[in-house]
């Protein structure tokens, strides 16, 4: 089965659903479909990504959707995506310009292995004869967050879910993706009785009554607001929605 090393965090975040297009200088004649996903040995620190992604990169940790940075398993097959076509030009956020970005590859069905599997990367698309489409290893099957009337169904890491008991509130940042499931248009908290947190893994599931919601705009230390650009320009300014429930 052909197979393409990519870098973390990247890797995870396509195997974790989060990211949709892979901007490589390069393409093959042929969509390839369905490709294995390899983690390289190398890793672009969080830190010095822009605002845009990296917000989007901690909800995916905090929803069990991405390992911590420090986790993120490197070496190693880590799950399989369909590779549907190749565009120079993409509306997806995480379509980039440039240098060693001529070409974006369209990622469709990505899914998260529940082991990662130790291997050797090579460039381009490289074979794995050990996998076939017919004998893919077991995936996870990620929930979503939904909303049912006044309770929420969250996803969060086993991490999360195992310490529920023992903080006072859980908190994402507001996103394009998120916030109707959290705010109206004018970011007024959608009313809220309960939530039921589902670790993103193992499916268990928790149910806790909810005390408050609060929108919260995020500020320098100097008190201003943060701010920062979408991939179209946009001047845009971080909110946190921050869940406490009663214990």
């Amino acid at each position: 089965m052909k197979c393409l090393s990519i870098q973390q965090p990247w890797a995870s975040l396509i195997c974790g659903g989060i990211k949709d297009v892979e901007n490589r200088s390069w393409r093959v004649n042929e969509a390839p479909g369905r490709i294995l996903i390899h983690a390289g040995k190398t890793k672009r620190p969080i830190e010095e990504l822009p605002i845009f992604y990296s917000m989007r990169i901690d909800n995916a940790v905090a929803c069990g959707y991405v390992p911590e940075e420090h986790n993120m398993p490197l070496g190693a097959i880590i799950g399989y995506a369909d590779i549907t076509g190749f565009t120079e030009d993409c509306s997806s956020d995480w379509a980039q310009e440039g240098h060693g970005a001529e070409w974006k590859w369209q990622i469709e069905n990505a899914r998260l292995f529940k082991t990662p599997i130790p291997y050797r990367g090579r460039q381009g698309l490289f074979e794995v004869p050990e996998i076939d489409i017919n004998n893919l290893p077991e995936v996870v099957d990620f929930p979503k967050v939904a909303r049912n009337g006044s309770t929420l169904e969250l996803p969060v890491s086993s991490w999360i879910f195992k310490q529920l008991q023992d903080l006072e509130m859980f908190n994402l940042y507001l996103s394009e993706e998120n916030r109707y499931f959290f705010a109206d248009e004018n970011l007024e908290p959608i009313p809220t009785d309960s939530v039921i947190f589902i670790d993103a893994i193992s499916g268990e599931k928790i149910s806790l009554n909810v005390d408050n919601i609060v929108i919260q705009e995020e500020v320098e230390d100097d008190g201003n607001p943060i701010w920062f650009f979408d991939p179209n320009g946009n001047e845009l300014y971080l909110y946190t929605v921050n869940i406490y429930y009663k214990r």
